[in-house]
């Protein structure tokens, strides 16, 4: 696969029907967000008296596995988790939406942002209290399409947290050229390292 570029991205705006112009099948990031909101009960505390990291965590993935399963159509397989930012705690009793975007792929995954924020529903404000990157394996994935600037920028951060997680693994495995280390980030058949944004 070669990088897909921002001029690119416009021009599929005008060929539509989720092929570019050279026919290469994409997905509109857009469509494969999900959302969920939910409610923090005491039962989620920790010794602090705030919700339980690990419980935010359940969740995120929860959903981010729903956006991978829909974008890749099929069951994916957690390959990693590449990143997890804790901003603020969240309060007990307090209401949680947890939004999942792919932000990235490659020839056998996806990598998923999700981003936690607690909502306000006096005010409809919604502060950002976590974000969550997971990185999914499945047989073929298609090319993301980003269609905004925020979008773009979602892009080249999903691409950065899957490339230092790769690295990561390469660098922390005694055999770099090891099997199992392919396995993981490179395609099964063809081995392409090429990275598609």
């Amino acid at each position: 696969h070669s990088k897909l570029s921002l001029r690119t991205a416009c021009d599929v705006a005008e060929h539509g029907k989720g092929l570019t112009a050279s026919g290469t099948k994409f997905t509109l990031m857009r469509d494969t967000r999900k959302q969920s909101t939910k409610l923090m009960f005491p039962q989620h505390r920790n010794i602090a008296g705030k919700v339980f990291g690990g419980v935010l965590i359940r969740k995120s993935f929860e959903i981010a596995y729903v956006a991978a399963y829909t974008a890749s159509r099929e069951r994916p397989t957690l390959k990693s988790i590449s990143q997890i930012d804790f901003l603020f705690p969240v309060n007990v009793g307090s209401a949680v939406t947890f939004d999942a975007t792919v932000v990235h792929s490659s020839a056998n995954t996806v990598q998923v942002r999700v981003e936690c924020s607690v909502l306000t529903p006096e005010t409809g404000s919604r502060a950002t209290t976590n974000t969550f990157f997971y990185a999914f394996q499945c047989r073929m994935a298609e090319r993301i399409m980003p269609e905004t600037f925020e979008e773009v920028m979602l892009c080249f951060e999903g691409r950065q947290t899957y490339e230092e997680g790769k690295a990561l693994a390469l660098a922390s495995h005694e055999d770099p050229d090891h099997e199992l280390v392919h396995e993981l980030y490179d395609h099964p058949v063809t081995r392409s390292k090429s990275v598609v944004v």
